[in-house]
């Protein structure tokens, strides 16, 4: 069934946290990213994703997040990546505390990994 023709209640959220290098997802990238699911039929959240990213360039922002390019070296790149984020988004609203932030950076990097759509999306800063 489609989100659209559910109410709020009934539709999992995949809530994301990304950190980057930088502020723009056009030539910034992800060197983290976490998933938690939260389906309407548990009361237990559920970590699908955890993960560090290598970002294929130099870690920039190391004083906002801490993540050095020591702590990516041998992480996975996002395309390899790719695949676990969109089950993890599958069915879901996609939920983050700077969605606005957050969706644009998962997108833009779905996007290059080949991965076209996307879910509605839902900030919980006003929440």
């Amino acid at each position: 069934m489609a989100i659209s023709s559910r109410g709020w209640r009934e539709v999992p959220l995949a809530v994301v946290d990304v950190e980057t290098t930088g502020l723009h997802p056009a030539g910034d990238r992800i060197v983290e990213i976490a998933i938690v699911r939260l389906e309407p039929e548990s009361r237990e959240p559920r970590v699908v994703l955890d993960t560090l990213v290598n970002p294929g360039r130099r870690v920039t922002a190391t004083e906002i997040h801490g993540i050095t390019d020591d702590d990516v070296r041998d992480a996975p790149p996002f395309p390899a990546l790719a695949p676990a984020v969109v089950q993890a988004l599958h069915g879901a609203m996609f939920a983050s505390y700077n969605v606005y932030f957050d969706a644009k950076f998962v997108g833009a990097e779905l996007e290059r990994a080949g991965c076209r759509r996307f879910p509605p999306h839902l900030c919980l800063m006003y929440m």
